[in-house]
């Protein structure tokens, strides 16, 4: 380090949520005025603050540490000064690892004022055990949180950030939600035009046009906050289709409580992650309720059916069903030939243009479609009722896999668990100079690439695990549905479609342009199992 800047303190300062009962002693104010008087008791002159006011000691991807580091790298700084271990953070590897090689390695001199700890004095043998203390107070910290979140949502408390739309918190217990009234209204209005048959972008193009706040808008004026990240303050009434459907599937506006969609993945890694409705915390008539049970439901039935009216007002029989094999594109219903037919929508749109984007017609008339599907359907109803259906389904979609899988993951998981253990070892026996910085380094870098590439690897074994529990159940969904059908179809409906198929893959017939007899391709994907062929 350069001499003229030996003397130059940084001061850092962190507080977060994880402070618990210290939190007023660690309050930025208190952080401040401890660490200018110190500095100014000892001759440092002070180069900047640097405040992380509302981050984890567990993630070091912080604004204000960011910016720290930049500035020692651009040799601004020579002294790194916190109130103790616990402001640098709570993660033992980071912390040792900065304490111990990065600081050092650049000359910085780190003083911890309440744990007396200044690494010019070299009297810090009492670091590396303040380092894991600070560690696994976070990590209680994190299972106590979780414990009384847990609790609450069983009680059937509220313990989200916001309200649901046509909610607000009550002032009385932020755990309560009480109906907003004039939200409320609009959250009835949707649900109306929803049961009518309007779908979800026009109901938000009509919600747009009249100038209605969206939720974030609405919840951003209330509190008297700036916009979310993800609203332009410049269009507080531009509702998005998705909002309208995340709205009308929430069960929350039944009067029923709804908790634990998401959480982090752990005390260290805050990365949300969201849960399936089977994992959710849900207590019935915890508040009151806006909408009727009847007309929700009826709203689910029609979503589920996804109407989309031709101009003339009826629906054709494969209508939103049908895509083409090449460019993706809806398939568009024609009457133009005889019993009618479907054609790539991307083709027809530029049919008379010559545009060199223009797909092949992908033409199939209704009459062999219907002749295709219909037999494909009554073969699954027939063996629906067979004792070994879902098993052999699972054998059909999903190959016999490897058995050693599991064997696998297992020997990777006591491999991630052994690596994770030698490389706390050698951080301390570093820490403790029994091994130098060099040979720390060689045996950290190579550790930690193996750790990432053992992760990597169980997590695509992990993946392919859940897939077969998914597929699973979705072969079990799939079976009831068909077991509603006593025998085989005469006729197609559009409810037996929606009911039991995603989407129906159309590939360019094979043959002449004006051949009769042309071989048509489809590929079917029934729902919760995907592709079937038979």
């Amino acid at each position: 380090m350069k001499k003229q800047v030996s003397n130059i303190a940084a001061l850092y300062l962190r507080l977060s949520r994880d402070d618990g009962v210290d939190a007023e002693s660690n309050s930025i104010g208190n952080q401040r005025m401890m660490l200018q008087r110190y500095a100014k008791e000892h001759g440092f002159q002070v180069f900047d603050e640097y405040i992380d006011d509302g981050y984890t000691g567990t993630n070091f991807e912080r604004a204000g540490f960011k910016r720290m580091i930049e500035d020692i790298e651009a040799e601004k700084i020579g002294i790194v000064l916190v109130k103790d271990m616990s402001r640098l953070g709570r993660l033992n590897a980071l912390v040792t690892y900065y304490t111990d090689l990065y600081f050092p390695d650049h000359d910085v001199r780190f003083i911890a004022v309440d744990d007396s700890i200044d690494t010019d004095k070299g009297d810090n043998d009492i670091m590396p055990f303040k380092s894991i203390l600070n560690e696994y107070y976070a990590k209680d910290i994190s299972k106590k949180v979780r414990s009384a979140k847990r609790t609450m949502a069983l009680a059937g408390k509220h313990i989200g950030g916001h309200a649901p739309y046509g909610y607000v918190r009550s002032p009385e217990d932020k755990h309560k939600i009480v109906i907003d009234e004039e939200a409320a209204d609009i959250v009835k209005r949707i649900f109306q035009m929803s049961a009518s048959g309007i779908g979800y972008c026009t109901i938000a193009t009509i919600l747009s046009r009249e100038k209605i706040l969206t939720p974030a808008a609405r919840e951003s004026m209330r509190e008297g906050k700036r916009m979310y990240s993800t609203v332009e303050s410049t269009l507080p009434y531009e509702w998005q289709g998705t909002s309208v459907e995340h709205m009308l599937k929430n069960k929350m506006y039944l009067g029923h409580m709804i908790n634990g969609r998401s959480s982090s993945k752990s005390y260290k890694n805050k990365k949300h992650v969201t849960h399936p409705e089977s994992e959710w915390v849900i207590v019935e008539n915890t508040h009151q309720a806006i909408i009727p049970e009847e007309l929700y439901n009826e709203v689910q039935r029609i979503c589920r059916i996804k109407k989309r009216p031709r101009k003339i007002g009826t629906i054709a029989l494969f209508q939103t069903l049908m895509y083409c094999a090449d460019c993706g594109h809806m398939m568009k219903f024609r009457e133009d030939c005889k019993e009618g037919c479907y054609i790539c929508g991307f083709n027809d749109k530029y049919r008379t243009t010559g545009d060199a984007r223009r797909c092949t017609p992908h033409r199939i008339p209704s009459k062999v479609l219907t002749n295709m599907v219909l037999p494909s359907i009554n073969w699954y109803i027939a063996q629906a009722h067979s004792p070994h259906f879902e098993e052999n389904m699972l054998k059909a979609i999903e190959p016999a896999r490897d058995t050693r899988t599991e064997k696998t993951l297992k020997r990777e998981q006591r491999r991630l668990d052994e690596l994770s253990a030698i490389i706390k070892k050698i951080i301390e026996k570093n820490a403790l100079g029994i091994i130098t910085d060099d040979t720390f380094q060689q045996l950290y870098a190579g550790y930690q690439k193996e750790q990432s590439e053992v992760s990597t690897r169980i997590e695509r074994l992990e993946a392919e695990r859940r897939k077969v529990v998914e597929l699973r159940h979705g072969i079990e969904a799939f079976a009831n549905l068909l077991k509603k059908y006593d025998g085989p179809l005469t006729v197609l409906s559009r409810e037996v479609l929606l009911n039991l198929i995603d989407k129906i893959i159309v590939h360019e017939p094979i043959g002449t342009k004006w051949s009769k007899n042309k071989t048509h391709k489809i590929d079917i994907y029934y729902k919760g199992v995907g592709l079937c062929v038979h």
